[in-house]
This record gives C-alpha cells, structure tokens and sequence, in this order.
C-alpha cells in the first residue's frame, strides 16, 4: 500500500532525472510491497493452520470430535479469527492494488472502474484490520486486568459480546468508507479515489493529501491513541506485579502485546505527515520506502505474536505440563511469593496469545 502519489511533469532536460528516479522509486515500493505482502500472508496461512491443528491434537480434546473443537475454537476466539482473516485480506487486496497500478503505469489499458474499484476495497480492507486491532486491543485490556466477565463463554453472553464488537467495528469502516464514497461521487471532480491519469503515477488510492488524512491516517491517529492507552494501562497494572528479576521476559510480552495493538502504525501517520510536507526530499522518498515494509509485513508480526507462543505450548504440551507440576508443588510451600509473580506471568502470556 502506498502514501501517495508521485505527481510527474512533462518530459524534458529538466524533469528526465527527476522523472527516472521516481519511476524507479515506484517500482521499488511496488515490488516490495508485493514480495513483503506474499510473506505475511503465506505466514498468516501457515501459522494460522499450524494453530488449528495444534489445538485439535491437544490432550485436553482428546474425547472430543473434530467439529466440537472447531466449533468451540471459533466460539472463544471468534474475534482474533476474524482480526486475522482481515489482515490476510488487506495483504492480498495490497497485491492486487499494486499490480494494478503498475498496470497503469505503463499504460497498457485504463480501466477506471478496476482502479476505483480496488481502492475502494483496500480502504476498506485496512480500516477493518485497524478497528480490528482496537477491538483486540480492549478485549485484551478487559483480561489482564482481570475485569472480564466470569461468564464470557456462556453462549448467551458470547453472542452478545460478539455482536457489540462486529457492530462497532463495521459500524465505524462503514460510516469512513460512506463519507468518502458518497463525496466521491456525490461531489464533481471530487476525485477522492484516484483514477489512472497521463500525468500522474497513479496508485489506485486516495487521491490527494486531504483526503488521506481525513480519511484514512486521522481514524488511524484515533485507533493509535486508543490502543496506546490501553497498552499504557496494563503495563503499569502488570508491571507493578512483575519483580526485576523476571523483567526482560516481561519486556518480550509488552513488546509482543504493543505489536498485536498495531502500535507499529505511528511510522504510517509520520510517514503520511513528512511525505506530504517534504514531497520531494530525499529522506521522505526513503520514509516512503520504510512505511511500506511496516505496513505490510504487518501480517507477519501480529499472526506471530498472536499464535506462536500457543503453537509452541500445545506442541510440546508435556514440557509445559510439567512445568505446571513444578509450580503446583512450589504452591505449597508457605513461601510462595515467587510463585504468585511466576502464575502472573503465566496468566499475561496466555491471555495474548489465546483471547
């Protein structure tokens, strides 16, 4: 996905050099961003099927059938599926974007219905994985500051949950994306979504900086200081509950909780700032490059540190099960104020890879 437009002039002595690094400068972002999409969601697919099956060959289902377990795996982690699923369809959305652009470029055949069409989608796409990441993030909140309701997993409660948090998350890309399509083609020559013009290198996306930041990178900006927050709260909460010795474990998790909180996105909204103030600096030409390895590969990062902690724990269960038995008789000694940091830490590290 890309910040802007690179606008071109003209050819002549003049605008030739200028003109040659920024088509080389798109074509660098273009194929990065379609190798470092193809990565995330080849790992999204991969770690997220590992999961499936881990969860299904766990000991604790053994007397339980296939679909039972899938069933009750969707039930309680309804909403990372989805988050999940999301982010695996923003990445393939930014594929198909990128290739259509460069289809554009080079000028092969227009067709502005297919431009708009997956600028549309990938708008949409992306502010579904954003309100996603806030969602998870204020569930993840609820948990570790141990304020979620006991009786969550009753089915009654659980539809109810669910229905909040879909309503709230499609609620809000929809209300963003019916503003920006209805000034699109509501309002003449509003051109909110760019179509493929001789005199741009055209993205597919929004089309001029107004537009970006109000529709995009300000509901990003709001999502970010939401989640950051709420990150902000339960570290204090935990951390005052953690002792120095276990501190750099601690520190793995925060850093693993701030990426599934989507906190990394701050490096789109200074990239969108500086491109926009210094278009044709050097260093915002390079900014452009570095958002769009942080962009997508966020897949990469947010499926890892959501699920490979519970892959690893459900297969090699007999390893962390014996572990359990150590901490269980270290529970009985009367000296157990080790023990309560050490089930602190257990119950942190479950709670953000399993919500």
């Amino acid at each position: 996905m890309e910040l802007n437009n690179l606008t071109t002039r003209p050819i002549d002595n003049t605008t030739k050099d200028k003109l040659l690094f920024d088509n080389t400068l798109f074509l660098i972002e273009t194929w990065l961003t379609i190798t470092l999409s193809c990565v995330s969601s080849l790992t999204i697919l991969f770690i997220t099927i590992l999961y499936i099956v881990a969860h299904v060959k766990s000991r604790d289902h053994v007397k339980e059938t296939r679909k039972f377990i899938i069933k009750k795996l969707i039930k309680n982690e309804y909403l990372v599926i989805s988050y999940i699923l999301c982010l695996l369809a923003s990445h393939i959305a930014s594929i198909l974007h990128k290739l259509i652009s460069k289809y554009y470029v080079y000028n092969l055949q227009k067709v502005n219905s297919l431009c708009l069409s997956i600028g549309i989608l990938t708008h949409s796409l992306w502010l579904l994985t954003l309100f996603h990441s806030n969602a998870v993030s204020f569930k993840i909140y609820l948990k570790l500051s141990k304020s979620l309701n006991g009786n969550l997993s009753d089915k009654k409660n659980w539809l109810k949950s669910a229905t909040k948090i879909f309503s709230y998350i499609y609620g809000a890309t929809i209300l963003i994306m019916s503003c920006s399509v209805s000034i699109h083609f509501g309002i003449s020559e509003s051109n909110v979504y760019e179509h493929g013009q001789s005199d741009k290198i055209n993205s597919c996306f929004l089309s001029q900086p107004l537009y970006l930041i109000v529709f995009f990178a300000f509901p990003i900006l709001i999502i970010l200081s939401v989640n950051t927050t709420l990150f902000l709260i339960v570290y204090l909460k935990t951390k005052a509950t953690i002792d120095n010795s276990e501190s750099d474990e601690m520190n793995n998790l925060f850093l693993k909780l701030a990426t599934i909180m989507g906190l990394s996105w701050f490096l789109y909204v200074f990239g969108v700032v500086i491109i926009e103030i210094f278009p044709n600096h050097l260093m915002a030409q390079i900014i452009v490059l570095v958002t769009s390895c942080q962009v997508n590969l966020q897949g990469f990062f947010i499926v890892i540190g959501l699920f490979w902690s519970a892959c690893y724990e459900l297969l090699f269960k007999k390893k962390t099960s014996k572990n359990r038995g150590v901490n269980k008789n270290n529970n009985a000694n009367p000296n157990n104020n080790n023990n309560n940091n050490i089930q602190n830490k257990f119950y942190f590290n479950n709670n953000i890879t399993v919500l």
